[in-house]
């Protein structure tokens, strides 16, 4: 008995949701594209994320240390060129 009650749920677990095979918008929006200098091919990019929070994809960003906790305070050379400082 116990076989066949977790051999049902199994398959219940199998089944995917109707929703999950629609793509997805990102939650992001691009704002610009830069080259990589130091690897010629890979490009960054300077996103507005669903927060309002502009981010970079660099490894400089990434590796920033955050500022009071806040992704805000983070920098980098890209999203100093797309801010004009």
């Amino acid at each position: 008995m116990r076989t066949a009650v977790r051999k049902a749920t199994k398959a219940k677990a199998k089944k995917k949701h109707p929703t999950a095979a629609r793509k997805r918008k990102h939650p992001w929006k691009v704002l610009a594209r830069y080259q990589s200098q130091s690897s010629p091919g890979l490009k960054h990019e300077v996103r507005r994320g669903g927060d309002g929070v502009v981010y970079c994809t660099c490894l400089g960003w990434k590796m920033a240390r955050k500022r009071n906790g806040e992704p805000k305070a983070r920098n980098c050379w890209h999203l100093q060129d797309y801010r004009g400082y």
